[in-house]
């Protein structure tokens, strides 16, 4: 794991997170595979841009490349979303923390 740093002005800290992908495709027999993770962010970033990155890079890490059934999109989905929770639960920022909670109750709503 390595930390980036830039001419002493900005430095990055690294989150390791691992997540359980469940991932069913159609007529498959169910598969588990592990996700090893780091998340990295600039401490002087706003909430907003740290959480954006977070939800890029989670969503990026639980893609399979493939033509996807649904029900594999639908794991996909729920493993970004746990990643993401654990990202933003790692980082112990209350502000993005707040933006992860307000995005979470509207999946839930939909």
């Amino acid at each position: 794991m390595k930390t980036f740093k830039s001419s002493g002005k900005i430095s990055a800290v690294a989150l390791v997170l691992m997540a359980g992908a469940f991932l069913a495709p159609q007529g498959a027999s169910a598969e588990t595979r592990e996700i090893r993770a780091s998340f990295s962010y600039y401490k002087s970033q706003p909430a907003e841009k740290i959480y954006s990155d977070f939800q890029h890079r989670a969503a990026y890490l639980c893609r399979e490349d493939s033509k996807r059934p649904i029900s594999l999109r639908i794991a996909e989905k729920r493993c970004a979303e746990d990643m993401l929770t654990k990202a933003v639960t790692k980082l112990g920022r209350p502000d993005v923390a707040a933006l992860h909670n307000v995005e979470m109750a509207q999946v839930a709503s939909r």
